[in-house]
């Protein structure tokens, strides 16, 4: 206990580490009693024991609430010792204060917890002998996924990258292999692919990844000049740090240093040989200089990173990792060295070199070992001829000890038997063994509670346990004799399984039907396909069961929890429906007395209604899982590879149910590799009357093609030759003909003009190839209808598993006059890759593990929900799986609304903008990753706002162990659902770290595909697995770590334009753009290095020289050209837009100008868009605001080029006309200066002309032509063209501060000429354009998130008379559907929200607690916390014409419509028409709209209407 700490007390320090060293000590010595301990600590002990030692126990209570408890054995045997020798048996209460009185009772409050068991531990070993490494281990969960990890450099900041990943990739290695040494020949795998990038220089490595690899990265704690004469690799990085970027970088703490290692100058220390990696990213003339500087080699021409490094140095730090993770413990366990290139320590060598000594002294027990007593054998009478030892060959006494000796059976006695059984005796003995053991023995006796009950039940069971034992035997031997006589083997054992799978001839049709039984029982099922039929509950289930395909019955029980405040009487009948559960429920809500039913789903349907009433009884606290789809529960639980529980498999094999069937991993066995299926590719599109069918065999070469249509006409191109043109311009653009059908196929064209003849010619062409006989096959299926449709259609498809394309084609493709030929060319160019998609079909569906037969459209958003609920299922959770918004929570997803009462600023707090003119080079950067980065680093920012999450607000309430005895307190609150849903955002976060180990260590695409769609899946409310607080947990975190990256932007100089989740503008406060460029790399490559931002990705969008910003609508200035290799990954992203084969012109590119010679100016004005045209506002503000950008961005590189380092001023020859005219004015006035002179004198003359001449044009009694841009106007803008055109410009001007005092009085002068006040609230500007932010609006094409300012957003344009918004990034429209939809949902929300709102007092600020009170406590009135008129102006603005006319959005005054408001004297009525009683709950806005604002008689305060809600009638 250190010295000024708050409780200092050496005694109680020496007394607190005494026990806790004594009591690990005792319990080192038990557990060597029974294990052996591997990690020992003072809170805590690591050790490993036998399986079969007890690993929990249960406790019979007389608790009714606690009946069972469950103890963790070893805990408890380790808590004894505790109690026995540390409890205080002298504890004092204090009872009576006044007299001193105590109570004397034991107290001990010290025990142990059990954590596990593991299925592995690692102990990385030391370089020095003697020596052990403590708070270093790596432990693995059995599923493999890591547990826990401590003190490795994986964990460590500032640490080389190389040694963090192979760390990361060399702990799973160590659950690979059988034995110890193939276990350390995968961990040897790992270990020399790194150290064979080391020792071939990284050849076949790119420079970006190399740095990556290598650099070491490290904080300063205090500024340079602190540390004064000290040396390290940090300080010599951050002293060439100053010495090429200045000493302004170097000047605070916390500098981020990233260097590297050379090999030069020879003999200097490791301190003196750091490089900054920054050095690296500079000019080449800059990086020459200063290389050949520090490393003290003017001669050096070679400035490839490889040639710099000092190789060995980083071969050493990785063989040092090696030896402590690999080598030295394999040497320790008797195994050579995997790794020969990382030789043994001495000390190790020699030891090695000692046991293996041949010269030593060899002990006994080396070379004899303990062999177990040999049975007597039993010999008959037919044996026993004449003498005992015939038969016996006289073994060798050398071969005596031998184990593999062939006269094992001589060593021991030989026991006569004489006496033979009968047969008759012996068939008895079969027939008696082939009955059942209660037809033998009888029904067992119950197991009572007194000790003659409980002895003659396990009297009973030993018998029957050696009857079932005698029933095994007999089974075994008759199956050899069997197999025996048909000239078979006794059978095969399946790799990796323990099963037995007979292969004995089947030469009988029983014989055949057996083996068929088997067949399934015992080899895996490759699931295709799982459809559901026509009986609830009954799905078919197609399977590919070795190498034939078989159609099973499977039954899908409906499964649901009821957790029920009181317990249910426990009864022994084995055909209940229920069993008592321990799980946890969602939102961790309290469990009482959890029970799983599982019923069929007939019966559930049967009797919903009645569990509809069965939740409304308070005996009942919520009923689960009601709501999941019976297909999901049968692909969480079966995957796409099965086998068959024996133990549970009975009678028909036709038909199974879902428990009968255990998951199997694609690890353990193959699924649907290259070859083992035939495909069938059907297609078929439709638009209006025409349609066209196609179907490919790929064995026969043939194919069938039926158009449909009004009338038979034959406009179909040659289908061979357009076949084989289509396949060789797709071998010619580089894909390999084995990925290809192959080449001539046979067509057959039909014309119909009846869809049924279609039909019916399609079933007797599939009808035709199932008679051929030609081994599974699968239909690949692409069509705009769903399977079941064209199943009802054509019944024979449904004979073959159905594998769905999801390719569509446009619906407007046959709407042209060759729209067979069209038709055509599409039909085979899909026919062509479909090979390619199943291909990639198939690897999806084995990592997904789902039936490649039920991938759906939407195959990421679906795979989250399924990787999900494994792993809640994996934590014991049960699911909130349903198909609507809300989640299924058992009830309580209709009680709890507090979702919806979310404010509108909470999207404010994540945009940052600040106005002003920025004279530097600004950079835009995009930001990308910002969700994943976030869950996964979850805990660190806890930590950076000075918590953890174990003690943050946030945390899930921990259960006490008088909680777990007497049951979870009902009284218990929890105000926010952040805390409830704790546990499930941890099992997410783990969730992604597996997918980001599967992209980092597997390479695995899909992973990735996951990761880049994760946020989409949590943000939809039609993921199954959706739940809002998830999503507003992830959001708040988000919300945080983007306030610590802007922290960290401005920690290191940097000036914030604009942030927000997708992006940020820097100004760099740099004039040159080439300064700002690296600046800026700079300042991300520090931020990178954090590993707080390691993951988030920052990239380069676009620069500005100059640029006038207030707001992302509003801003203009002159664009800079990016590097080349910056600009690189724009022009990919250029062509993948071109791609799409939209041509869309945004209004920022529209109001992009350019001269030839001149510089790019950007004009993105929202507010000059309503400004009127028909007097030249808009022209006129445009001309104005681009020549004052222009002339100053002139002037500011005449003033620029003037004082570039390096610029000599040269003398000319005068000539004759030069040397007379004297110099320019203003030639040596700074660029302020001249700003100021520009506008007092010119702009301002300029300005004077042009507002007299839109004021003598027109005033308000000009009609605007605009309509359009009326609708979005917050007031009348158009009545005073002049007074608009002033106020617009002179505010664009007023961001330049520089010239605040010249634009004011500008502006004074302007509203002079028009006979306004200064001050007048005419005068004053506002936004012309109304604003409504529609939140996280997600692309479907590029998945990228965005807010989207419905009225002023920039990325719009008109579509036939619609306007529609795109994505910023590959130019494709957003659903306008999505939009309205949305748009409705936030109505609704908004509506919900203001009749749940709270009442305020108006003096004390406290909310109304009451229900019937008038007036508060300290006699002040009530308000309401949301203001109605806001919300007037919502729905005016939503519903009135402002968005629904001008987006085509028709839904939204379709739901208006269906409503009727009446007022009904002092009451209110809502009278809905009978065809409109369905309407949705979204009406309830339009009626809120004319309940605020219509006046009622008799209520006189409208403000407090909500208080008066539940008088209203409702008709």
């Amino acid at each position: 206990m250190r010295k000024g700490s708050r409780w200092h007390s050496m005694e109680m320090a020496g007394i607190v580490c005494y026990t806790g060293a004594t009591i690990i000590t005792r319990s080192r010595e038990i557990i060597e009693q029974i294990g052996r301990p591997l990690e020992l600590d003072t809170d805590g002990i690591w050790c490993i024991l036998p399986e079969s030692f007890p690993e929990k126990y249960t406790i019979t209570t007389s608790n009714p609430k606690k009946a069972k408890v469950v103890i963790e054995y070893p805990g408890a045997m380790l808590n004894v010792m505790v109690k026995d020798h540390y409890t205080n048996h002298q504890y004092h209460d204090l009872v009576d204060p006044e007299n001193l009185e105590y109570s004397v009772r034991s107290e001990n409050s010290i025990f142990f917890e059990v954590d596990g068991p593991y299925k592995a531990m690692i102990l990385p070993a030391s370089k020095e002998e003697g020596k052990k490494l403590k708070k270093r281990y790596a432990v693995f969960e059995f599923d493999g996924s890591l547990a826990e990890l401590k003190g490795f450099e994986v964990k460590r900041r500032g640490e080389l990258q190389l040694i963090k990943i192979f760390q990361s990739s060399v702990f799973s290695a160590f659950l690979q292999g059988d034995t110890l040494e193939s276990c350390y020949a995968s961990v040897a795998k790992v270990a020399d692919y790194w150290l064979d990038v080391l020792y071939s220089k990284a050849a076949n490595m790119p420079d970006s990844e190399l740095f990556e690899l290598i650099a070491e990265n490290r904080s300063m704690s205090r500024k340079l000049e602190e540390y004064g004469d000290q040396k390290s690799t940090s300080i010599s990085t951050a002293k060439r740090l100053a010495e090429f970027l200045g000493d302004q970088m170097v000047k605070d703490a916390g500098l981020s240093c990233r260097y590297i290692i050379s090999k030069k100058p020879d003999g200097a220390p490791v301190t003196e040989r750091a490089i900054p990696l920054n050095i690296f990213q500079t000019e080449p003339s800059v990086k020459h200089h200063y290389l050949r500087r520090w490393l003290k080699d003017p001669s050096l021409c070679n400035f490839d990173i490889r040639n710099i490094l000092d190789w060995n140095y980083y071969i050493e730090r990785l063989s040092g990792t090696i030896m402590k993770i690999v080598t030295i413990p394999a040497a320790l366990q008797g195994i050579d060295n995997p790794v020969p290139r990382v030789a043994h320590p001495k000390w190790l060598h020699k030891r090695i070199l000692e046991r293996n000594d041949t010269f030593k002294q060899k002990r006994i027990t080396d070379m004899f070992s303990v062999v177990a007593k040999p049975k007597p054998r039993v010999q008959t009478m037919e044996e026993d001829s004449e003498d005992l030892f015939a038969s016996q060959e006289t073994p060798d006494i050398e071969d005596g000890l031998s184990s593999n000796s062939m006269n094992r059976k001589s060593l021991g006695p030989t026991v006569t038997s004489k006496r033979k059984r009968p047969a008759d005796s012996l068939e008895a003995d079969t027939n008696h063994l082939n009955r059942s053991w209660r037809d033998v023995l009888g029904n067992p006796p119950k197991m009572g509670s007194s000790k003659e009950e409980v002895r003659a039940w396990i009297q009973f069971q030993k018998k029957k346990w050696e009857f079932q034992q005698k029933q095994r035997n007999s089974q075994t031997k008759r199956i050899r004799k069997d197999a025996m006589a048909f000239g078979g083997g006794a059978g095969r054992e399946e790799a990796g399984s323990g099963r037995v799978v007979r292969s004995g001839p089947a030469m009988t049709l029983g014989g055949f039907l057996r083996q068929a039984h088997r067949t399934l029982l015992d080899v895996p099922w490759q699931i295709i396909q799982l459809a559901e039929t026509n009986t609830p509950g009954q799905y078919k289930l197609w399977a590919l069961v070795g190498n034939d395909l078989h159609l099973i019955k499977l039954i899908i029980p409906r499964v649901f929890y009821i957790n029920m405040r009181s317990p249910k009487e426990e009864s022994e009948d084995d055909n209940r429906t229920w069993r008592k559960v321990n799980k946890t429920l969602p939102r961790c809500y309290p469990v009482h007395h959890l029970y799983e039913y599982s019923l069929p789903e007939e019966v559930f349907r049967k009797h919903s209604s009645g569990l509809v009433a069965d939740l409304s009884s308070p005996d009942v606290e919520g009923i689960y899982e009601t709501q999941m789809p019976l297909e999901f529960r049968a692909m969480v639980q079966l995957g796409c590879v099965c086998v068959v529980d024996r133990s549970l498999a009975q009678g028909d094999t036709d038909t199974f149910e879902l428990n009968q069937l255990k998951f199997k991993t694609v690890a353990q066995y193959q699924y649907l590799e290259e070859g083992s299926m035939r495909h069938i590719y059907f297609y078929h599109h439709s638009s209006g009357s025409k349609a066209m069918f196609g179907i490919f065999f790929n064995h026969s070469k043939k194919a069938s093609i039926f158009v449909l249509d009004t009338v038979r006409t034959n406009q179909m191109p040659n289908m061979a030759n357009l076949y084989n043109t289509e396949r060789n311009s797709r071998i010619g653009s580089g894909i390999e003909d084995s990925n290809l059908p192959e080449a001539n196929f046979e067509f057959d064209v039909k014309f119909e003009t009846e869809a049924r003849k279609i039909h019916r010619q399609i079933q007797r062409v599939l009808q035709s190839y199932r008679d051929e006989k030609k081994g599974p096959t699968l239909v690949a299926v692409q069509s705009p209808l769903k399977l079941t449709s064209l199943t009802s259609q054509m019944p024979d498809l449904g004979e073959f598993p159905q594998v769905p394309v999801h390719v569509t084609d446009p619906e407007t493709m046959y709407n042209v006059l060759d729209w067979q030929h069209k038709g055509a060319r599409a039909m085979v160019r899909h026919f062509l890759g479909v090979k390619q998609l199943l291909s990639t079909s198939m690897e999806q569906s084995r990592y997904f593990h789902i039936p490649v037969g039920n991938l759906p459209r939407d195959t990421t958003a679906f795979g989250a929900d399924l990787f999900y609920a494994r792993h809640l299922q994996k934590h014991n959770t049960v699911l909130w799986a349903s198909p609507g918004p809300r989640p299924d929570l058992g009830g309580h997803e209709h009680d709890d609304n507090r979702a919806v009462l979310e404010p509108d600023g909470m999207s404010a707090t994540s945009q940052i903008n600040q106005s002003s003119c920025y004279s530097t080079v600004c950079v835009e950067l995009d930001i990308d990753a910002l969700a994943v980065t976030t869950i996964l680093q979850a805990n660190n920012i806890n930590e950076m706002e000075g918590t953890s999450s174990s003690v943050a607000f946030d945390a899930a309430p921990q259960a006490s162990l008088q909680d777990m005895m007497n049951g979870p307190d009902p009284s218990a609150t929890v105000y926010d659902e952040t805390p409830r849903s704790a546990s499930a955002f941890k099992i997410l976060r783990q969730m992604v770290a597996a997918w980001l180990r599967d992209v980092s260590v597997y390479k695995n695409v899909f992973a990735d595909y996951q990761i880049i769609h994760f946020y989409r899946w949590l943000h939809d409310p039609n993921s199954l697995m959706f739940d809002p607080a998830l999503h507003r947990m992830l959001r708040n975190l988000m919300r945080k770590l983007f306030l610590h990256l802007i922290a960290e932007f401005k920690r290191l100089g940097a000036i914030i334009v604009h942030a927000n989740f997708n992006k940020i503008i820097l100004c760099t406060r740099k004039k040159r753009l080439e300064d700002a460029i690296s600046y800026v790399q700079y300042v991300v490559n520090s931020i990178r290095g954090k590993e707080l931002f390691h993951s988030i990705d920052l990239s380069f969008n676009q620069c500005w020289e100059y640029l006038m910003w207030l707001d992302p609508s509003n801003h203009g200035g002159i664009k800079g050209k990016l590097p080349k290799e910056i600009q690189a990954s724009e022009e990919s992203q250029e062509e993948m837009r071109s791609l799409n084969g939209e041509v869309v012109e945004s209004e920022e590119q529209t109001n992009t100008t350019t001269d030839e010679e001149g510089p790019l100016i950007e004009m993105a004005w929202n507010l000059a868009e309503f400004l009127p045209k028909w007097c030249d506002c808009q022209s006129s503000f445009n001309n104005v605001i681009a020549s004052y950008i222009c002339t100053i961005y002139e002037k500011m590189q005449e003033e620029t080029s003037r004082h570039t380092p390096g610029y000599t001023p040269m003398k000319r020859k005068p000539s004759s006309q030069a040397s007379q005219q004297p110099a320019p004015a203003d030639s040596n006035k700074t660029c302020a200066e001249f700003a100021q002179e520009l506008v007092a004198g010119q702009l301002a003359q300029k300005l004077y002309f042009l507002t007299q001449r839109i004021h003598k044009k027109g005033t308000a009694s000009k009609e605007v032509e605009d309509a359009e841009n009326s609708m979005m106007l917050t007031t009348t803008f158009h009545n005073f063209p002049a007074l608009e055109f002033v106020k617009s410009v002179t505010k664009v001007l007023s961001l330049d501060s520089t010239v605040a005092q010249e634009v004011c009085k500008l502006r004074r002068d302007l509203l002079k000429l028009l006979n306004i006040g200064e001050f007048s609230a005419e005068a004053e500007w506002k936004d012309p354009c109304v604003s409504y932010i529609l939140p996280e609006v997600i692309c479907h094409s590029c998945n990228h998130c965005r807010n989207i300012d419905l009225c002023k957003d920039v990325y719009q344009t008109t579509e036939r008379g619609v306007r529609v918004w795109l994505c910023p990034v590959c130019d494709t429209r957003y659903s306008t559907g999505d939009i309205e939809q949305q748009l409705i949902d936030l109505i609704q929300n908004n509506s919900m929200a203001l009749i749940l709102q709270d009442l305020q007092c108006e003096n004390c600020l406290e909310v109304k607690q009451p229900n019937l009170t008038v007036h508060c406590s300290c006699g002040g009135h009530f308000k309401t916390l949301e203001n109605h008129k806001e919300f007037e102006n919502k729905l005016q603005f939503l519903v009135s014409c402002r968005v629904t006319d001008l987006k085509n959005m028709n839904l939204i005054l379709n739901v208006k419509d269906k409503v009727e408001v009446k007022c009904l004297g002092v009451g209110l009525g809502l009278v809905v028409s009978d065809e409109h009683r369905e309407a949705s709950s979204v009406e309830l806005s339009f009626l809120l709209q004319h309940f605020y604002t219509t006046e009622v008689p008799g209520l006189q305060h409208t403000n407090q209407l909500s208080d008066f809600m539940p008088c209203s009638l409702l008709t």
